[in-house]
């Protein structure tokens, strides 16, 4: 996580786009989503940070779109979005 977060911050390409779906684009990202279900604890416990909440973009890879369906459509922002996430999560735990 340490080196996509490197390169969310200094891959220009990521640094300067309006979305944070630019940082699935990058390379660094594919190792992370390449671990499947099991680094979802991970994910969960970064987006509590609500700087964090890119890794929004990372849970719904790791998850193709399956349980991640939510009222993101009525959501005001990523931000929001994450902490639904996280606690639509952790009820299930």
């Amino acid at each position: 996580m340490d080196k996509w977060n490197f390169a969310i911050d200094h891959n220009p390409k990521a640094l300067y786009s309006a979305s944070i779906h630019s940082y699935a684009k990058l390379p660094e990202f594919i190792p992370l989503k390449s671990m499947g279900k099991q680094i979802v604890p991970l994910i969960m416990e970064r987006m509590i940070n609500s700087s964090d909440f890119y890794f929004l973009v990372l849970y719904e890879a790791v998850l193709e779109g399956n349980e991640t369906n939510d009222d993101s459509k009525f959501s005001k922002s990523e931000q929001i979005r994450a902490i639904r996430c996280v606690k639509k999560w952790l009820e299930k735990q």
